[in-house]
């Protein structure tokens, strides 16, 4: 596989992390700060990633799926 497709699926991978967290409220609202913080990522990414205009239609693909990610996870383990 090409290093550079390698590459762009990890950081969608992360992407897709830095957007679970953020919209995680269970805690309170997070903020790009502390989401940065968790991933151990630079704040400046989070946000560029939040101002990403490509999210919305990501969100409505993946955020119906999070609870079975989960669940899979621990069958998968």
């Amino acid at each position: 596989m090409d290093r550079n497709l390698i590459s762009q699926r990890q950081t969608d991978a992360l992407k897709l992390e830095a957007l679970r967290v953020y919209f995680d409220f269970r805690e309170g609202r997070p903020t790009a700060e502390s989401v940065a913080d968790k991933l151990g990522i630079p704040v400046r990414t989070v946000r560029e990633w939040l101002a990403d205009n490509t999210n919305a239609e990501l969100m409505d693909e993946i955020v119906p799926l999070w609870p079975n990610i989960g669940g899979a996870r621990q069958y998968a383990s």
